[in-house]
């Protein structure tokens, strides 16, 4: 099996921050947004006693969002962007997956699965410094045993091990010395 699949989401809110009757402050926030996802698969028979599929997957996605800023209340007469409201962040996941099912029993299955990623996520700093990159690389195992007494019941009691996506603190990342400290 061969599956594909790509997400485009751009949209912009205005927000007036004081929620007062004149333009105190106001701001602009663009927020686009795109994945997209591929991923193929190779199983064995799945009507035999033991089973088994292998699967490689890559993810990608691209994050921005800015803020614009017109702080009438300060004097200003125009939008400005805003430095410390920034994201942009890509993110690049690729993996392989591997699973094996055997039925011990009619209504007693085990399986083992296993998957490698590498998961890699970057920001782009507006200011112009270097890209910040945050990287890791994980074995994620997965053991089910099932049982089904009968057609409308199944029990099963799992082992498995995940991780949470990356992230970066863009804001820590783009700050200068003095906002860090």
């Amino acid at each position: 099996d061969f599956n594909a699949g790509y997400n485009n989401s751009d949209s912009v809110s205005a927000w007036d921050l004081d929620r007062a009757a004149v333009l105190n402050f106001q701001n602009i926030q663009p927020y686009l947004s795109s994945d997209m996802t591929a991923d193929m698969r190779l199983s064995t028979d799945p009507s035999k006693k033991i089973r088994g599929l292998v699967c490689a997957s890559y993810f990608r996605s691209t994050v921005r969002l800015s803020q614009i800023d017109l702080n009438a209340i300060f004097g200003a007469t125009q939008y400005v962007l805003n430095t410390g409201n920034y994201v942009n962040n890509r993110s690049h996941v690729p993996a392989a997956y591997a699973s094996v099912d055997w039925d011990i029993l009619d209504t007693l299955t085990l399986s083992g699965d296993v998957r490698y990623q590498q998961d890699e996520i970057t920001t782009v700093i507006r200011t112009g410094g270097p890209d910040v990159k945050n990287e890791s690389k994980q074995t994620l195992p997965r053991v089910t045993l099932s049982w089904k007494p009968n057609q409308g019941s199944n029990f099963y009691v799992t082992y498995a091990e995940g991780v949470q996506p990356l992230t970066l603190n863009s804001g820590f990342v783009q700050a200068n010395p003095a906002q860090k400290a």
